[in-house]
């Protein structure tokens, strides 16, 4: 099906209709919708104007004066159109489907008025009740739904929140434009744009019409484009193999594959015959499977047909208690069909929260349908800049594309003298090289996600972890062979790469990321090694780089870069901010870089040699819409998808690191100084993304970027520089300017996206949030309520739901507003009936957010959330006092005394994130508990050392009183030397006690007369409300709402 919806502004113009004309004729849909026809009437000399007039009727819905007009257009011979509506904002026909199902298709000009919009969303809502549950709209709506589908806008407005809200109540699929953003636009020199036409469809109708790709035409007249609705399968050729994981619950299974293991393989080292033997396995599979499962359709339609006989001859004289059994063990065997269709779509999908007592064939199938429609390539930008569908040269340029990338073209001629290497020691290189357990191997198998998507032989480590008994000889022969030779055969590391829209809109190769699908063998090998490379990498990469680094997070570098923006503005410090991106970074590293990297850092000759085999053996075939295409053996590159790959990746990443370092230390380059204490800040590193800091000077720049770009040179990689940006901080943009030509770079503008943050943005304002609440909505237009239970809904909206915000909230106070509208999503997805009609709640939402453990389901409370997730920044700050980022925090805030904690010797902008976090610190204390050693960092006062709460809390007179309300206890505690501490105490009022005082006082001598310091015991401070002692986020909220909940009941009493 293909339907083409147009805004042609008017039809009055010869040379405008030949135009539509030649775009129609090059689209040639099933039906035409256009708007704005600005005609009283339409003629069939007006379809042969725009179309074609043979074979061709339409509904029209004439226009007032010269205003307004929409006429759908049909291919008689494709489509058969039994009835029609017309009203006062769309024009809606029935049409005649497959298996005498019917379905509508409604074009829609919406109105520009908010009043008019009330009026739309009316009669939306009436067609809704009649066209649904298979219905299709498409026209131009003349709103926008998010902030980012216009240019300029940056305020979201009640008619964008009414649009979303209609989308959602609904549950229409809102499909992402494929080759574009916007559909119309001013056509000024400095154009506004907006996406004001689309198509949106219930979930029945694209049941029917699967795989929808939603794409712009030529907008060759009017200032609108033409909106392009595609649907149907592309194939082009038959798919790999695939292990199904509900295989392994068939009773022959395990004696079958006991049968088919011993078969001998008499070539080849161990690893060769590994992998012949799966291949055996594979042949013997795909026959089992086509004899014991078959067509689960087919079984399905034979059962239920059975079924449907025994139901109209119960009653009758012939019926009796065989066929009484008979219905039950139908019913129970149709009962296992489904539930094996629904395991097979479930581990298509990998939905890794639904259980499968609440799994549903219908959603499964619904999710996957949109994925497939995601990730179709039907259409590819040439590297001439043309177009082309045709299905041979498309995979010709991505095979040609990638084969090119993957081809060697480095000068091999470099050095690198003056650096720190942070060498590894001896004895963790050694240890590294040991000879490899079954017990390690075994756990690398555990640590493997059963239904991750295989690789080229197909196999899950479901599997494996199954037929471990059978397969593990010969598996660990691979090993041992392994770590002799260090050599991988060809069938071991073959490799698909997956092609994964980075956006919504592609068009070129580059806008697909390319994940390499590795065989499970080398999985397995991949995953032992990571593990050892992993436990020796916060030894030799700089604090700089916070990715795939134990005890290291991606947020950090978050915090450093909010807080150092923050104060150079506060301060006034000039300076520049660098964003840098490398073009396909991971897939252009040198391999003999690597090699010395790993070199200098220390590591063995085995080891090296070790990754020399995994890197170089890969053979690449591209998947192209599910199918492989191409075989070629690649020269550079790490592959993303080889567990090993990240952690290789940041040790040559660290070298440009330590290039800066060197730099900085030499005074040939200065980044900015934040502090008190001058902290030194001048890049921050996750993976390839990095952000460079440099002082105020165009020099500065252009030395900044000659060492990036020297360190491109060596190690392969390649500055993408029309994505590279640079920023000013209290900087004229004429400066700004002036240095991004220097350096051939962008000029970029505040809020700079940063690691998925708005850098630089105000979090209280509402567009800082708008991504978060997109995310949100677009999961909800994929998840569509109907399909689920009210158990399925609880699921999904805790793990997925629930967790979108988390990244935002863990660095920033979430304004309420925000929360209300997003709980409101989650709130309207729990209890909404699937036909939108008004169902009361259950239980109440405030019952609904609360733990398990207090009798709710543990969903939104986002607030109180946001609170728990800041706050364990306040943990982590006095357990990683030498993180780069606390010493950061400390040197632009300050240390108590205690060294646990920030003071605010700073006062901070509204923007910087430790500005609430600090401010949590009352929560965040309620949980803490202390153990007296010395007394050196404990608050007498403040902190509650001795019982549940401080005695500044149970004797606020006597606090009142102190000159030191700051003191430690061992201040006021008097030591007398030696190896004890005298138990007299001196609190240093400010004048004698009062009555009342003294009452306090007495009390308070009391609770001390047992206490004693240990001299040589430092004080510590633990988390009370969790067992272990240690923070986590989910004791903190569970703590949180307990004491709320408990609070709430006193207030009742």
């Amino acid at each position: 099906m293909k339907i083409l919806t147009w805004n042609v502004r008017g039809l009055g113009d010869a040379n405008k209709k030949r135009l539509m004309k030649e775009e129609v004729k090059r689209q040639n849909p099933d039906f035409l919708i256009l708007q704005e026809t600005k005609r009283e009437s339409f003629s069939r000399g007006e379809v042969s104007a725009v179309w074609s007039e043979r074979f061709k009727e339409w509904v029209v819905m004439d226009s007032v004066g010269a205003s307004g007009g929409i006429v759908i257009i049909w291919d008689t011979r494709r489509i058969k159109v039994i009835s029609s509506l017309v009203g006062l904002f769309s024009v809606s026909v029935q049409v005649e489907g497959e298996n005498d199902s019917t379905w509508w298709l409604t074009g829609v000009y919406g109105p520009a008025t908010s009043r008019g919009r009330q009026e739309f969303w009316e009669e939306l809502g009436a067609l809704f009740g009649l066209c649904g549950p298979r219905w299709c709209i498409a026209g131009d709506f003349n709103v926008i739904r998010f902030l980012t589908e216009k240019s300029n806008n940056t305020r979201l407005t009640s008619s964008m929140r009414e649009f979303d809200d209609l989308i959602r109540e609904m549950e229409l699929t809102d499909l992402p434009l494929l080759n574009g953003e916007f559909t119309w636009s001013n056509l000024r020199a400095d154009p506004i744009c907006a996406r004001l036409d689309r198509f949106l469809f219930l979930s029945e109708w694209g049941a029917q019409f699967p795989n929808g790709r939603q794409s712009l035409g030529n907008r060759l007249t009017s200032d609108h484009s033409p909106v392009i609705l595609e649907t149907g399968l592309i194939q082009w050729g038959p798919a790999p193999f695939r292990f199904e994981n509900v295989w392994l619950d068939h009773s022959s299974f395990q004696t079958h594959m006991e049968d088919w293991w011993p078969w001998e393989v008499r070539h080849g080292g161990p690893g060769f015959k590994l992998m012949k033997k799966l291949g055996k396995v594979r042949k013997e599979l795909k026959t089992w499977n086509r004899e014991v499962f078959g067509s689960t359709q087919a079984k399905k339609d034979a059962l239920s047909a059975r079924i449907k006989q025994l139901d109209d001859i119960e009653g009758g004289p012939n019926w009796n208690d065989i066929l009484l059994a008979e219905r039950r063990r139908t019913k129970e065997e149709y009962a296992n069909v489904l539930l094996i269709e629904n395991r097979l779509a479930s581990q298509k999908l990998r939905v890794k929260w639904v259980k499968e007592g609440d799994a549903n064939t219908k959603f499964f199938h619904r999710i996957l349908g949109a994925r497939k429609s995601k990730n179709v390539i039907d259409r590819i930008q040439l590297q001439g800049g043309e177009f082309t569908e045709e299905s041979s040269r498309i995979k010709q340029e991505i095979v040609d594309y990638y084969r090119h990338l993957y081809t060697d073209e480095m000068d091999s001629t470099w050095e690198i003298n003056g650096i720190n290497w942070a060498v590894i020691s001896r004895e963790e290189a050694s240890h590294m090289e040991r000879s490899f357990s079954e017990d390690e191997v075994w756990a690398a198998v555990t640590s493997c996600e059963m239904d991750k998507a295989p690789g080229p032989d197909g196999f899950t480590f479901a599997f494996i972890r199954r037929s471990w008994g059978v397969i593990k000889g010969d598996v660990m022969k691979f090993f041992e062979d392994f770590h002799s030779n260090g050599v991988i055969s060809r069938n071991m590391n073959e490799t698909f790469i997956c092609l994964i829209p980075k956006g919504s809109q592609v068009g070129r190769i580059e806008d697909f990321r390319p994940i390499s699908l590795v065989t499970s063998m080398y999985k397995l090998l991949a995953k032992v090694l990571a593990h050892r490379l992993r436990a020796v990498l916060k030894h030799t990469i700089a604090m700089e780089q916070t990715a795939f680094v134990p005890d290291r997070q991606m947020i950090d570098s978050v915090l450093i870069a909010s807080e150092v923006v923050e104060y150079a503005r506060k301060m006034g410090l000039q300076g520049f901010v660098l964003k840098l991106d490398f073009a396909k970074a991971y897939d252009r590293v040198d391999w003999n870089f690597l090699d010395y990297v790993l070199q200098k850092k220390g590591f063995g000759k085995r080891w090296r040699l070790w990754m020399k085999g995994c890197v170089s053996s890969a053979h690449y075939s591209i998947l192209i819409n599910g199918r492989p295409e191409g075989s070629f053996r690649g020269q550079r590159g790490l592959r993303q998808g080889d567990p090993l790959s990240p952690f290789l990746f940041i040790l040559v990443a660290d070298v440009m690191g330590r290039i800066m370092d060197t730099a900085k230390n030499n005074q040939m380059i200065d980044g900015l100084k934040v502090g008190r204490e001058g902290v030194h800040v001048t890049h921050l590193q996750y993976a390839d993304d990095s952000l460079l800091f440099v002082k105020n000077s165009e020099e500065a720049v252009h030395k900044v970027m000659q060492l990036v770009q020297a360190f491109c040179k060596i190690s392969g990689l390649k500055l993408n520089l029309s994505k590279c940006s640079l920023l000013g901080i209290n900087v004229s943009a004429d400066t700004v300017l002036q240095a991004a030509e220097g350096v051939n770079c962008q000029v970029g503008t505040w809020p700079l996206k940063y690691l998925g943050m708005p850098l630089g943005g105000s979090p209280l304002q509402a567009n800082f949030w708008e991504p978060v609440l997109q995310k949100i909505a677009r999961k909800l237009d994929g998840w569509k309520r109907g399909f689920l239970s009210k158990g399925g809904r609880v699921t999904l909206i805790a793990s997925v739901l629930d967790s979108i915000p988390t990244y935002f909230m863990s660095l920033f106070r979430l304004p309420v507003g925000i929360a209300k509208r997003a709980e409101k999503m989650m709130r309207n997805f729990l209890w909404k009936r699937w036909d939108d009609q008004s169902s009361w709640p259950l239980v109440a939402w405030n019952q609904v957010k609360l733990p398990k453990q207090l009798g709710g389901l543990g969903i939104g409370n986002l607030l109180m959330r946001n609170t728990a997730l800041v706050c364990k920044w306040l943990w982590r700050f006095q357990q990683e006092p030498e993180a780069f980022w606390a010493n950061v925090i400390g040197s632009i805030y300050g240390k108590e005394a205690n060294g646990w904690d920030t003071s605010f010797r700073y006062r901070p902008s509204f923007r910087s994130p430790w500005r609430f976090i600090a401010r949590c610190r009352h929560d965040f204390i309620k949980g803490v508990d202390f153990t007296l050693g010395n007394g050196m960092k404990l608050r007498f006062w403040q902190d509650a050392w001795n019982g549940t709460r401080s005695f500044a809390e149970d004797f606020p007179s006597l606090f009142s009183l102190s000159r030191n309300p700051e003191a430690s206890v061992a201040e006021v505690a008097s030591f007398v030397g030696g190896s004890e501490w005298d138990h007299s105490w001196h609190y240093d009022f400010r004048r004698r006690l009062g009555e009342t005082e003294a009452i306090e006082f007495a009390a308070l001598t009391h609770r001390l007369q047992d206490v004693s310091l240990t001299p040589h015991m430092e004080d510590k401070r633990g988390w009370g409300w969790d067992p272990s002692k240690f923070f986590s986020v989910k004791s903190f909220f569970y703590g949180l709402c307990l004491e709320n909940s408990l609070a709430t009941f006193r207030f009742i009493i």
